[in-house]
């Protein structure tokens, strides 16, 4: 059975695993768990036996950022992500937040496609925000995005 639950330390070897396992240049592993402790942040983790998705948040006032999200590659295409938003949205809500902002890779069409179908405005772009996935020095731009209870 699928939940989903706020991360705590004890989460922090899985997280590192499938952060590592999903981005091309990941967090070190006391980022992560300063992210675990934040005040203002708001981690969250889907789970089914194991953790196969997370998104790690941080607010200040009636703002939030999502700063990462992820799912088990095994596991994209099931809804995991639109799971953890919308855990997170009611999350943010109730917290007080009214707007939510993000980031991501030009290329990554499935994330821009799930952020659309929220409602997410894009609002900017970073030029050669990203390196590349190909690992070639390249660089690539990130698609900023916003979102508004």
């Amino acid at each position: 059975m699928l939940t989903v639950r706020c991360l705590n330390q004890q989460d922090l070897p899985s997280l590192l695993f499938l952060e590592r396992k999903s981005f091309v240049s990941s967090w070190v592993e006391q980022q992560l768990a300063n992210q675990l402790d934040h005040s203002r942040g708001l981690s969250l983790g889907c789970f089914d036996e194991d953790l196969k998705g997370f998104v790690l948040i941080s607010t200040v006032l009636d703002e939030a950022e999502v700063l990462q999200i992820a799912v088990d590659p095994e596991r994209q295409g099931e809804g995991l992500a639109r799971t953890l938003l919308d855990t997170a949205i009611v999350y943010l809500k109730a917290k007080g937040v009214n707007r939510l902002m993000l980031e991501v890779r030009e290329s990554n069409m499935a994330a821009v496609s799930l952020y659309r179908s929220y409602g997410f405005v894009e609002d900017g772009l970073r030029k050669g925000y990203y390196p590349s996935s190909q690992n070639d020095g390249a660089r690539e731009d990130a698609l900023l995005f916003s979102y508004r209870f």
